[in-house]
C-alpha cells in the first residue's frame, strides 16, 4: 500500500506520529508540503495572511526536512496551490489508497480537510498538542475556562506520551524534484536581521534541535 504524508504545521521527523504511522503501514510513501495559495493573497481588510519572516522559517525548515529525507533515501515534494485539489491529483498520479496528516483544529483548516477527504480516505493524528485529546481528565467541552484549573487537572491526572523516534529509513517511489523557493521567488524583500535581536531563530528541526540543547 501506498501512502501520502501531508506535512502542515508539523515539518519534523522526530516524534511525528503521522510519519511513523504511515512508514509502518506503507511499503512507500510521498512525503508532501503544500503551500496554501490562499496565504498569499490579500484577505478583505487587503491583508495578505503570511509575511516574509513566517514564510522564510517555514522554507528554512523544509529544506531542512528535505535533507534529512535525501539522508534516509527518501525525498520531499513541494507544490504552492490548493491542497484539496492537488492531493487527489497526486493520490491518483501514485495509486495511493490514503493520506497520512496532522488534525487541525481551526475551522478554515478544517474545511481543507474534509475537501480533501471527500476525495480521499484520511487518517488524521494529534501531534501539535502535548497532551493527546483523549488523554485529558474531562471532555473538550468540559475544559475549564481558568488556565490554573486547567494545569492542575492536567498536572494531577493526565500524562505525557512517549515520543516517537524518527524512523531510520523512508522508503519513496521515484519523484519528480520539486524546488523550495526563497521568498524572493514569491516577490517579498530580503529579511534583514535586526541588530537588537537577542536571538536570530533559524527554522528546521535540525537548528530547533540545537537550540534547545544549549538553552538546557
Amino acid at each position: 500500500m501506498k501512502g501520502i504524508i501531508w506535512f502542515r504545521n508539523d515539518i519534523r521527523l522526530e516524534d511525528n506520529e503521522t510519519l511513523i504511522r504511515a512508514c509502518q503501514e506503507c511499503s512507500e510513501v510521498i512525503p508532501v508540503y503544500i503551500l496554501d495559495e490562499r496565504w498569499l493573497k490579500s484577505d478583505q481588510w487587503g491583508h495578505i495572511r503570511i509575511g516574509p519572516i513566517r514564510l522564510n522559517f517555514i522554507f528554512q525548515g523544509l529544506k531542512d526536512l528535505k535533507n534529512q529525507f535525501y539522508y534516509r533515501h527518501g525525498n520531499l515534494l513541494f507544490y504552492i496551490g490548493k491542497p484539496e485539489e492537488i492531493l487527489p491529483k497526486l493520490a491518483s498520479r501514485y495509486n495511493v489508497e490514503r493520506i497520512y496528516a496532522l488534525k487541525a483544529y481551526a475551522s478554515e483548516e478544517i474545511n481543507v480537510e474534509e475537501a480533501v477527504r471527500a476525495e480521499v480516505p484520511m487518517i488524521l493524528y494529534h501531534t501539535s498538542t502535548l497532551i493527546h485529546p483523549d488523554d485529558l481528565p474531562h471532555t473538550i467541552y468540559e475544559i475549564p475556562d481558568i488556565f490554573t484549573d486547567f494545569r492542575k487537572k492536567i498536572e494531577k491526572f493526565s500524562t505525557v506520551r512517549p515520543p516517537f523516534h524518527k524512523p531510520e529509513k523512508i522508503k519513496t517511489p521515484p519523484l519528480e524534484e520539486t524546488k523550495i523557493p526563497s521568498i524572493e521567488d514569491l516577490r517579498f524583500k530580503s529579511i534583514e536581521n535586526d541588530s537588537r535581536s537577542v536571538v536570530i531563530f533559524q527554522g528546521g528541526e535540525t537548528q530547533a534541535w540545537k537550540r534547545l540543547n544549549y538553552y538546557f
